[in-house]
């Protein structure tokens, strides 16, 4: 896997390739258990204890000004140096554009506790599924025939 991400980062300046490969060398010191996977059309390396998204904990993100290192769980990590960005639901990330910033205790200390927070979630569920989010009912040939039959439907050419 080394020699496929090593290849993935040569199209990266080398500032930004050996700030990736110091990130890489942290996520590996703080969890040397976890798989490291590289998902070459998301352009990211991501680490997980499994295959599956839901094992997912972190991903290291590298661009062409700076190195992001998203956690899946970053809304609920404690933050006291506001170092995460993001709105969304679940993911954060934190960008490094310097061999110091990577190297910041506050870094290793976000990475440590999203780890944590992993394992105690799946301590917790013991093997329960976590719940799936909905998916789309998709339409049958029938249906929609006759959604295209019904009243309230104005025909394609009248819009």
């Amino acid at each position: 896997m080394s020699a496929e991400i090593d290849r993935f980062l040569e199209g990266y300046p080398p500032d930004i390739r050996d700030l990736a490969h110091q990130v890489r060398a942290l996520v590996a010191s703080v969890t040397p258990d976890a798989d490291e996977y590289l998902k070459r059309g998301w352009k990211v390396i991501w680490y997980g204890f499994g295959p599956k998204m839901a094992d997912q904990f972190a991903v290291v993100m590298p661009t062409r000004n700076h190195v992001g290192l998203g956690f899946a769980y970053g809304s609920e990590l404690p933050d006291p140096k506001g170092k995460l960005e993001g709105t969304g639901k679940r993911m954060r990330h934190v960008k490094l554009r310097t061999a110091a910033d990577a190297a910041a205790p506050a870094i290793a200390a976000l990475l440590r506790a999203q780890v944590a927070l992993l394992r105690a979630e799946r301590a917790g569920s013991k093997g329960k599924p976590r719940p799936k989010a909905p998916t789309k009912v998709r339409k049958t040939p029938a249906k929609k025939a006759a959604r295209a039959k019904s009243p309230r439907r104005r025909p394609a050419s009248a819009r």
